[in-house]
């Protein structure tokens, strides 16, 4: 079926496409919408936590939430009483957002 919709899609490689590719989005959009570990092992049907996590560290909006956590720490170490976080603190930090993703 998978191979199907990325045909109908016109996707690359549509033969590349397999019922997995419906568990692994299925498995991202529940961590990028606040699923917990729990949820992620009822949902998978994993009693491994590990092979859980795995999937836990390859979801985008898992990526972006620590990148967004490492810019908040810098920004609020680097800010004066007064002042905002300098652009050059920012800017240094898109370089490893990058990198994350």
């Amino acid at each position: 079926m998978a191979k199907e919709v990325a045909t109908y899609l016109k996707l690359p490689n549509p033969e590349s496409f397999t019922g997995h590719t419906f568990r692994r989005s299925s498995v991202a959009l529940l961590i990028d919408r606040g699923g917990n570990i729990t949820d992620l092992k009822r949902h998978g049907w994993w009693k491994s936590t590990s092979v859980a996590e795995s999937y836990i560290d390859e979801s985008l909006g898992n990526k972006m939430a620590t990148v967004t956590k490492i810019i908040k720490q810098v920004n609020n170490s680097e800010a004066g009483p007064s002042t905002g976080a300098s652009a050059t603190s920012e800017n240094s930090f898109v370089g490893i957002a990058v990198q994350v993703l």
